[in-house]
């Protein structure tokens, strides 16, 4: 029963590689946000220039 059980965990990570993982997704989400803000930004000033807004 050990033996089936065994194949269904996942290997444990290290907390080092862990935490560099969520450094690394923090920093995707980060660099995501700062892109749709600057779309953002741009389809506010067009909406602005053609006066939808």
């Amino acid at each position: 029963m050990l033996a089936c059980r065994k194949h269904t965990e996942r290997p444990r990570q290290p907390v080092e590689e862990k935490q560099k993982r969520i450094e690394f997704l923090e920093k995707k989400v980060q660099t995501k946000d700062e892109v749709l803000a600057e779309l953002m930004a741009e389809h506010i000033a067009l909406k602005k220039t053609l006066g939808e807004l």
